[in-house]
């Protein structure tokens, strides 16, 4: 495994990892057992890589992808389900949605708004929920 980000899920003894260079994300136990793993991206050279991750309590998993070269189009927040099925995604150069290209890190707000930390601009956006 590479460079890697990881979070320990709410409720929870398991710890999911975002694995940059394979662009994956894995699901292990508390005694390092493999249990699972999310491959959303399918080419990391065209579509972006798996670079962070983060959790609630109702298993709901937050996944940043981007590209080396910052592209907006291919960076962004996607959504899963407890079934690791994407529900949401945010950025990606859609139509009224922010617009990332260095997405580094993530981190959830009590109130459930999702941080997103990039490096290249320095800067850390709050996105608030649905209501």
């Amino acid at each position: 495994m590479g460079k890697s980000s990881l979070t320990f899920i709410p409720g929870s003894t398991d710890v999911l990892v975002a694995d940059r260079e394979n662009s994956r994300l894995q699901l292990f136990d508390k005694d390092g057992t493999f249990r699972r793993q999310w491959v959303g991206v399918k080419d990391a050279a065209t579509t972006g890589r798996v670079f962070a991750v983060a959790a609630d309590a109702a298993r709901n998993y937050y996944v940043g992808i981007r590209r080396a070269d910052y592209d907006s189009q291919h960076t962004g927040v996607v959504k899963l389900d407890r079934d690791w099925r994407i529900v949401a995604s945010v950025g990606f150069g859609q139509p009224g949605h922010p617009v990332f290209n260095a997405v580094h890190d993530l981190a959830l707000g009590k109130d459930g708004s999702i941080y997103v930390a990039e490096t290249r601009t320095k800067r850390v956006v709050k996105l608030r929920p649905a209501k």
